[in-house]
């Protein structure tokens, strides 16, 4: 395919197909890196989306969670003593 590089304000751009798009599985939106390779051919690749930190309520903290809970309650002799809820677990489903 042939595309033609056009003024964009005060830069230029180049409209890339949506077939093209698809194959390399981008979409208008997604950042990419440029850079010129050995041959001098411009090379275009998908910037990898960095992994989000989801952040708690801040009302949920480690004492809010932990709440009721007694460690000393486990017997030893089995890895699942028991299926009771206990602390803020308890109190969200109750």
């Amino acid at each position: 395919m042939t595309t033609t590089v056009s003024m964009w304000g005060n830069s230029v751009a180049v409209r890339i197909p949506r077939a093209i798009l698809g194959l390399v599985n981008l979409a208008a939106g997604d950042q990419v890196n440029l850079m010129v390779n050995e041959r001098g051919n411009i090379e275009l690749s998908a910037v990898k989306e960095k992994h989000r930190h989801v952040q708690p309520a801040k009302a949920v903290t480690f004492d809010s969670v932990f709440a009721g809970y007694d460690g000393n309650r486990l017997d030893s002799s089995s890895a699942w003593p028991n299926d009771d809820m206990v602390g803020s677990e308890k109190g969200a489903w109750s």
